[in-house]
C-alpha cells in the first residue's frame, strides 16, 4: 500500500466554458435518518447556443434561457449554482461578462470554487433581487465595486473571500 502523504487527491483541471454542453446533476439530499428529502429542481441547465462564433456576445437560447457565457444558460430563471468544488463539475475559467446584469429575476448566484478571473463586473449591481450572493475560491481581482451595495435583499450571505480582491471594502457593502 502507497502511505497517506502519497494519496493525495489531484487538482480538478479548469475547463473553458464553451466545453460543458450537459445538464447540471441534481443531487439527491438525504436527511440526518437516511430519508431522502424532496428531489430539488434542477438549479441551471448547460445548454448550446446556436451562434456562428464560440465567443459571441449574450444571446438568447431558443428555449428562452438566459445565457452569460457561451454554452451556460441558466433556465430556470432564479437561481444559478455552478460551485466545482461541491458538485464535482469542471471549473469555470474566464471572466463574468458584464451580461450577468441581464439576470435581474436571480435570487442566488453561486460560482464557488471555479478558476474566475479578472475583476467582479460593476453590473452585478444590476441583480437586485439576489438574497444569496457566493463567489469564493476564484481569482477575481481588482476592487469590489460599489454597486454591490444595490443588492439590498442581498441578507442570506454573501462570500467574497478567497480571491484577490484589492483597496477598500466599499461603505455600502457595510449598509446591507
Amino acid at each position: 500500500p502507497a502511505p497517506l502523504a502519497a494519496l493525495a487527491t489531484p487538482e480538478p483541471t479548469p475547463m473553458p466554458v464553451s466545453a460543458l454542453t450537459t445538464p447540471l446533476p441534481t443531487p439527491a439530499p438525504v436527511g440526518a435518518a437516511g430519508t431522502p428529502f424532496p428531489t430539488p429542481a434542477p438549479v441551471a441547465v448547460l445548454t448550446p447556443i446556436p451562434t456562428s462564433s464560440p465567443t459571441a456576445p449574450f444571446t438568447l437560447a431558443p428555449t428562452g434561457c438566459s445565457c452569460i457565457w457561451p454554452n451556460l444558460c441558466g433556465c430556470l430563471g432564479n437561481r444559478f449554482d455552478y460551485d466545482s468544488e461541491r458538485n464535482g463539475q469542471p471549473r469555470l475559467e474566464g471572466s463574468i461578462p458584464t451580461t450577468i446584469g441581464l439576470w435581474t429575476s436571480l435570487t442566488y448566484l453561486n460560482l464557488n470554487a471555479n478558476a474566475l478571473s479578472g475583476t467582479l463586473p460593476t453590473e452585478i449591481g444590476r441583480l437586485t433581487n439576489l438574497v444569496s450572493l457566493s463567489l469564493y475560491g476564484n481569482r477575481l481581482r481588482g476592487t469590489i465595486p460599489t454597486e454591490i451595495g444595490q443588492l439590498t435583499k442581498l441578507f442570506q450571505q454573501i462570500w467574497l473571500d478567497s480571491n484577490q480582491f484589492s483597496g477598500k471594502i466599499p461603505t455600502e457593502l457595510g449598509l446591507l
